[in-house]
């Protein structure tokens, strides 16, 4: 007697069989996990952040003669500013963090 072999069909993916999980390699697969961006650009441009935040915040000051935080005028600029700083305060605690 000779034995039948089971015979997988084709899945039909315009039926609504979505049973098999089709996973594709992409090219950048492989350097996501690599480190490509070197610490020292990493700390330079944190650093650049927060000196360019406080040039800004100055040479708006000396310009405008505005050092009031809470005058409602400047709002814009000190926010400009803090975020600034946030972003470089924040990239030198990613830089210097051990993982």
């Amino acid at each position: 007697m000779v034995a039948k072999k089971k015979v997988k069909k084709a899945v039909c993916w315009s039926k609504g069989d979505y049973t098999k999980i089709i996973y594709r390699l992409t090219p950048l697969s492989g350097t996501m996990e690599e480190n490509s961006f070197p610490k020292k650009v990493k700390l330079a441009l944190s650093i650049l952040l927060i000196f360019g935040a406080l040039a800004f915040y100055w040479a708006w000051g000396v310009l405008y003669n505005s050092w009031n935080i809470f005058d409602g005028s400047n709002m814009g600029v000190y926010s400009i500013v803090v975020i600034m700083l946030a972003f470089g305060i924040l990239g030198l605690f990613l830089v210097r963090a051990k993982n």
